[in-house]
């Protein structure tokens, strides 16, 4: 648990923040059926998560079944008419560095316990 807490946390300090909701959307959770930490981005408020994670390769958008695309820009609302070219974004990892940094500890935490057991 106290491990899963650690990992949401550090994910959340080096998340890249532009308007913070995919920071205020990592939460850890623990499973005391399972024994398991889960720590992940809540998809309903930030989808876009993995796409910062790994980064997106070039692609161009087009409208399905309307003749504009309609989407956000800041607090405006724009209209694209045919296809759009979306530019390539790096990755910029946040849940595996976290994840790496968490890890020896948990690793020594287990081997701690399991030679302490009777």
């Amino acid at each position: 648990r106290k491990s899963g807490r650690n990992i949401c946390d550090d994910a959340k300090s080096h998340v890249p923040v532009r308007t913070g909701t995919l920071r205020d959307s990592l939460m850890a959770r623990f499973k005391s059926n399972d024994l398991q930490s889960v720590v992940k981005a809540d998809y309903n408020k930030a989808p876009h998560a993995h796409l910062i994670e790994y980064g997106v390769e070039a692609s161009v958008v087009k409208p399905e079944n309307k003749k504009a695309l309609k989407f956000a820009a800041g607090n405006d609302v724009k209209y694209a008419r045919g296809s759009v070219k979306l530019p390539a974004r790096k990755a910029r990892p946040f849940m595996n560095p976290a994840f790496q940094s968490e890890k020896p500890k948990v690793e020594n935490e287990i081997k701690k316990i399991l030679k302490d057991m009777p």
